[in-house]
Formats: structure tokens, C-alpha cells, sequence
């Protein structure tokens, strides 16, 4: 019968993680601290008074910044053309919107007579708003300079048919 050779078995492997050493010295934990003890005060901050800090402000009086101009134009009772009075106030405000270009300028128009409902007088005084402003466009002025408010009849002053022209620095 043939000899079987018997292999020798391996030795078992062995893990060549160690554990972690042991501490030597052992620390204990802090002693408890007196209730009296862990009241904390807080810090003292000075109060002084702080002066507020200006975020805005508006410009001195005197200035030109600000300054408001108003011209008022009339116009017939139920009409929206401008009249030849009112165009030569406006080429007046043309040539000042031309020589500065910070104005601006807002139209507040009006229409009056107590026979017009409100609807009626509102789109009324749009039509008149819209032809000072189309002058003035047709003149070289930007639309983005103009602002135009219909208030119909809600007339303060007289006479009731017309468009201020408020000309504002700003």
C-alpha cells in the first residue's frame, strides 16, 4: 500500500493587532462644585449712551436739491386738446427739463363739471395727463422723467378742468 505523506498543518495565525496598553495612572473627575459656586454673574457692559447712527437724511433747506415747481395748465370744459396757452407753458418747462437733468416731472390731471360721473371725469383727465405728456415727448423729454396721475374729480383748488405740472429735483 502506497505511505500517505502526512503534511504537517500550519500553525494557527495569530493576530498581530495588540490590544491598547493599559493606562498607568488612573484620573479622577473633578470634586463637585457648592451650588453657591455655579451661579455665573454676567459680564458688566459699559452704558454709556451710544449715539444712533443717521441712515437718511434730507438735504439742507436753500438747496436746489428738492425744489418743487408747479405749473398749472387750463383747459376747456369736456376737452383733452391742449389749448395754445398751455403749450407755451409747457415749451417753458421744456427748455428747464432740458438745461437740468435731474428733474422729473409729474402730471396731475383733473376733470371737473358735475354733470360727469366719476368714470367719465377719470378718463377725461387721462386724455389731458396723455397729451401733456406726448407734447413733451414729441419736445426731446423722456418718458421715464414723467409720471402721470388722472385723479377725475377729486378737484382740489380751481379751476377744476386742468393738469398740474409738478417739476421735482430729486
Amino acid at each position: 500500500m502506497p505511505s500517505v505523506l502526512a503534511h504537517p498543518t500550519p500553525p494557527t495565525p495569530r493576530s498581530s493587532i495588540t490590544p491598547p496598553p493599559m493606562p498607568r495612572k488612573t484620573v479622577r473627575a473633578m470634586p463637585p462644585v457648592p451650588s453657591a459656586a455655579r451661579k455665573i454673574t454676567p459680564p458688566v457692559l459699559d452704558t454709556a449712551p451710544v449715539k444712533p447712527r443717521q441712515t437718511a437724511s434730507l438735504p439742507p433747506s436753500g438747496g436746489k436739491t428738492g425744489t418743487t415747481n408747479m405749473v398749472r395748465l387750463g383747459f376747456e370744459s369736456g376737452q383733452a386738446k391742449l389749448p395754445a396757452p398751455a403749450i407755451k407753458q409747457l415749451d417753458g418747462v421744456v427748455r428747464k427739463l432740458t438745461k437740468e437733468s435731474a428733474l422729473r416731472l409729474q402730471l396731475l390731471a383733473y376733470a371737473g363739471g358735475a354733470t360727469s360721473s366719476g368714470s367719465q371725469a377719470r378718463r377725461l383727465s387721462l386724455s389731458r395727463a396723455l397729451a401733456v405728456r406726448s407734447y413733451l415727448i414729441e419736445k426731446g423729454i423722456r418718458s421715464t422723467r414723467i409720471d402721470v396721475r388722472a385723479l377725475g374729480n377729486q378737484v382740489k383748488g380751481s379751476p377744476a378742468d386742468r393738469v398740474d405740472v409738478i417739476i421735482n429735483n430729486r
